[in-house]
């Protein structure tokens, strides 16, 4: 049967078992802000390395394996806030929110790629021989320079960065 938008349930007359049990994301809001405040450590663990990313095996992992857990987790906040937002337009500010974070976590770690580019590929070769744990991400490596050409430098990508974090501001 199709349904027409004249049929079409008030929210408040959906099932429960037909929404998101955001609770198997998250246990309440609480534990998604502490979550946040978790994702921005994470960020500026690895904004801490700024200038020194690539100056050996054992910062670039460190840089890309917080960068990858940050992106984890960033996701299933993401995930979290959109599927209350559409529950609730109260939850708009949350997904604000969200979305101030990943700009700031791009405006921070805009470094990381222009060193990873920086750094020879015989550096990087090397580095990868020297910390097995790395081998994990060749592949993202591998992008990284793939994608060069298109690469703006250290300067200008936390520029463009910033400017992504800053049109966020009016959100929050």
């Amino acid at each position: 049967k199709i349904i027409m938008a004249s049929e079409l349930l008030k929210r408040s007359e959906v099932r429960e078992e037909d929404t998101w049990k955001t609770s198997d994301m998250y246990e309440n809001t609480g534990a998604w802000e502490n979550e946040l405040k978790e994702i921005s450590a994470l960020v500026d663990k690895a904004a801490a390395f700024e200038g020194k990313a690539a100056e050996n095996a054992d910062n670039l992992f460190v840089v890309l394996e917080t960068l990858a857990k940050a992106g984890e987790k960033i996701e299933k906040a993401f995930n979290y806030a959109e599927r209350l937002f559409q529950t609730s337009t109260t939850h708009q500010a949350m997904s604000a929110k969200v979305y101030s974070l990943y700009a700031a976590m791009g405006s921070k770690t805009a470094f990381v790629d222009p060193e990873i580019l920086a750094a020879s590929e015989e550096t990087l070769e090397g580095f990868l021989k020297e910390k097995p744990e790395l081998e994990l991400y060749r592949k993202q490596l591998a992008e990284i320079r793939r994608l060069k050409e298109h690469c703006l430098s250290a300067e200008m990508e936390k520029l463009l960065a910033m400017t992504a974090e800053m049109s966020q501001t009016p959100a929050d």
